[in-house]
């Protein structure tokens, strides 16, 4: 029924159809004769190429504080400062 795919599989298809909405808005505006509708849809195609970038950044920086905390689980002790999720932080 789940077609052997885990959770984080289906978790991930809302963020994989955002980045198709770009090519979208691309084939639409070549395909578009009206100049208005063509300058807003330019205008939303860029608004998304925008978001996915960001879409994109934010997960490399979560990938990445994954990453730190796995090493720091590895080297620091539970009551140790290193244990925290933001281990340079004054608190």
């Amino acid at each position: 029924m789940c077609r052997n795919l885990n959770l984080q599989s289906y978790l991930i298809k809302p963020i994989q159809r955002l980045t198709k909405y770009p090519l979208l808005l691309k084939d639409m505006t070549e395909a578009c004769d009206d100049a208005t509708e063509k300058r807003q849809i330019t205008l939303v195609q860029d608004r998304m190429v925008k978001i996915v970038a960001q879409l994109n950044e934010d997960q490399r920086l979560t990938e990445n504080r994954e990453q730190l905390l796995e090493i720091i689980s590895k080297f620091g002790d539970k009551n140790d400062k290193l244990s925290s999720p933001y281990p340079f932080s004054e608190n």
